[in-house]
């Protein structure tokens, strides 16, 4: 679900409608969001902003901004996912089925139930992640459905806080001092849906494992590093494109079709070993590519990626034309930032 709104987000588009009624499962596990009905796109007019005064969305599932009448903030998707995961977890809803303006304003200042209260099997990690998606503010939430995808696939990563440790509900006082801090309420300032997953970048190192340019290579991992550490949530991606895969396979495994991928897999897998990623912070892909300019450029658009990392290596320059490299029809055609490491 996180990943569907992380690709929805990228494309400026904020659902503001998520619940499980608006979720398809399919057989094989492939999850799809339906009806738009009320969804914003930061690019084209918002007629609903226009025509509505008051929050619109489904009771339970419905941000605070949103009761407030705010559309544009594409945090409210993560906090309806907040809600879902919570109601999977416990059989409740957080928030209960409100009818009521007064009864939707309450989630502005209100505390949900600690889930471990519930099921104490819930792991400190897990409710950790759903309070914090169900925070008032959405400036206190998790910044992007990439983020949020990250941590729930690696919850080592997770930084515990007293979210974690809650078993108990807010007092009377607790409860009342939030009701009047939140009588001033203003919802967060709110980026471009696509912006918040720039802080989750992903990154494309094309690696050429054709030839063995070590001092090349030894650059990419040190660029690749400092990037990395630029941006601590950043996905990489290790790709490798071969001209094809032999019709006729020879009898040594290496001669195979299987056999000759497996082989530049695992020089990618060893030329990534350094960087020492968690496992759902990297992949590993080798492509079948008569072009590998072209095919370099077209996974970039298909994978909405930030930046490619490329080696300039004179050893053994892939011409597309006597007069021009792969490099320079990647650099000219390329969707995103392309960074060249040279020796």
């Amino acid at each position: 679900m996180a990943q569907a709104v992380q690709s929805l987000h990228a494309q400026d588009a904020i659902h503001l409608d998520i619940k499980p009624e608006n979720i398809l499962i399919d057989d094989k596990g492939k999850l799809t969001l339906i009806d738009f009905g009320l969804s914003h796109h930061a690019r084209f007019p918002d007629l609903l902003a226009e025509e509505m005064r008051k929050g619109i969305g489904s009771a339970p599932y419905i941000s605070p901004e949103q009761v407030t009448g705010i559309r544009s903030d594409y945090r409210s998707d993560i906090f309806s996912i907040g809600v879902i995961m919570y109601e999977l977890l416990t059989g409740e809803l957080p928030f209960g089925n409100p009818q009521s303006m007064s009864g939707l304003r309450k989630r502005m200042w209100a505390q949900a139930f600690p889930p471990r209260a519930i099921r104490k099997e819930i792991p400190r990690w897990l409710q950790e992640i759903v309070l914090r998606c169900l925070e008032p503010r959405a400036a206190d939430r998790y910044q992007s459905a990439a983020r949020l995808r990250q941590v729930l696939r690696d919850h080592e990563s997770v930084t515990l806080t007293e979210r974690a440790d809650r078993v108990d509900p807010l007092s009377f006082w607790e409860n009342l001092k939030r009701m009047f801090r939140a009588a001033g309420y203003e919802p967060s300032p709110s980026p471009r849906p696509s912006i918040g997953n720039y802080d989750a970048p992903l990154m494309i190192a094309a690696i050429d494992t054709r030839q063995s340019d070590e001092d090349l290579r030894e650059r990419m991992q040190t660029t690749a590093k400092n990037l990395l550490q630029a941006y601590p949530e950043s996905r990489l991606v290790c790709l490798s494109t071969i001209a094809s895969t032999p019709t006729f396979e020879g009898n040594q495994e290496s001669e195979t079709a299987s056999g000759i991928v497996r082989g530049h897999l695992v020089q990618l897998m060893e030329w990534a070993k350094p960087l020492k990623l968690p496992p759902e912070r990297i992949s590993y892909h080798v492509l079948e590519a008569l072009d590998p300019a072209t095919r370099i450029v077209d996974f970039a658009k298909d994978n909405d990626a930030a930046l490619i990392l490329i080696g300039a290596s004179h050893k053994l320059p892939n011409k597309v034309t006597p007069w021009r490299t792969s490099m320079t029809k990647i650099v000219e055609e390329a969707p995103c930032s392309v960074h060249i490491v040279r020796t």
